[in-house]
C-alpha cells in the first residue's frame, strides 16, 4: 500500500486537489501506476474525439468512488500529460484509493 502523505504529482489547492498525470490511451486495459515520481494512467479508449478524456474521467471516478462531475480536467486536452482537479477527497484519500484499486 502506497502510504505517502504528499506526492510529487498532488498538489492542494484551495477546495480540491490537482493530481498530474501521464494518460496512455488505446491500452489493453485500463489501470494505475504510481511511482514515486509519476502518476501512470492506462486507458483502453483512443485519443480520438475526446473519447480518452472522457474514459478518464469516468474510469477515475470508478476507482476513486467519486462522482464524474467532482473530476475536471484542467490541463491537456490533446496532450498524454493532463492534470485533473478532483473535489471531495483529501491526498492521503486520493494516493490510498488510487493505490488500492490500481489493478
Amino acid at each position: 500500500m502506497f502510504f505517502l502523505s504528499q506526492h510529487p504529482c498532488i498538489e492542494v489547492q484551495d477546495d480540491s486537489i490537482s493530481v498530474s498525470l501521464n494518460v496512455h490511451p488505446n491500452s489493453q486495459r485500463s489501470k494505475i501506476v504510481i511511482t514515486d515520481y509519476s502518476v501512470e494512467i492506462y486507458i483502453k479508449e483512443p485519443p480520438a474525439k475526446g473519447k480518452a478524456n472522457q474514459a478518464l474521467i469516468k474510469f477515475l471516478s470508478r476507482k476513486l468512488e467519486i462522482s464524474t462531475s467532482s473530476i475536471k480536467l484542467v490541463f491537456g486536452e490533446k496532450s498524454k500529460k493532463k492534470v485533473v482537479s478532483i473535489s471531495g477527497l483529501t491526498q492521503q484519500q486520493i494516493l490510498e484509493r488510487m493505490n488500492e484499486r490500481s489493478g
